[in-house]
């Protein structure tokens, strides 16, 4: 999964459970943590004291991931837990699909779940057919994924 995707998973996330999003800070720490950047390498590329970014924003973000995620989330686990939460998202659309009384075939509700999770259905794009009118986690999940690259 492509560092923007998860950074716009983790957005999602703090946005629906907290009602703002990531700050500046927040993101180059989720950078930094993807590049495998110490919270010392961070915090002088960031500009910011390495307390500041250690001790106060660095756990607050993994807090406000691990409530949004229901699961305890780390500067070393959290890609895991984003990935998690994007396989579940295409997970719970295959299931809505499904049950739409016969409106989206079952190989097209498949055929999303699978391009949500591996990205590799149609170059990361989805077949959805123009007149349905997504909501909720389809909607954030289309968002997510739209112009994914392939992984």
């Amino acid at each position: 999964m492509e560092v923007e995707q998860l950074l716009t998973i983790a957005d999602a996330v703090v946005s629906s459970q907290h009602g703002r999003h990531l700050s500046d800070l927040e993101i180059k720490i989720l950078r930094g943590s993807i590049a495998e950047q110490t919270y010392e390498e961070i915090a002088q590329q960031s500009g910011y004291s390495i307390s500041h970014v250690k001790r106060n924003v660095g756990p607050k973000l993994w807090r406000l991931l691990s409530q949004g995620l229901n699961e305890e989330v780390s500067k070393t686990n959290f890609r895991s837990a984003l990935k998690r939460r994007a396989s579940q998202i295409g997970t719970e659309m295959q299931r809505q699909f499904s049950s739409s009384n016969g409106q989206v075939q079952q190989a097209e509700a498949a055929e999303l779940s699978e391009g949500l999770g591996g990205l590799s259905s149609r170059q990361g794009r989805f077949a959805i057919p123009p007149r349905r009118k997504l909501t909720g986690a389809k909607q954030l999940a289309l968002l997510i994924f739209r112009d994914a690259p392939p992984s």
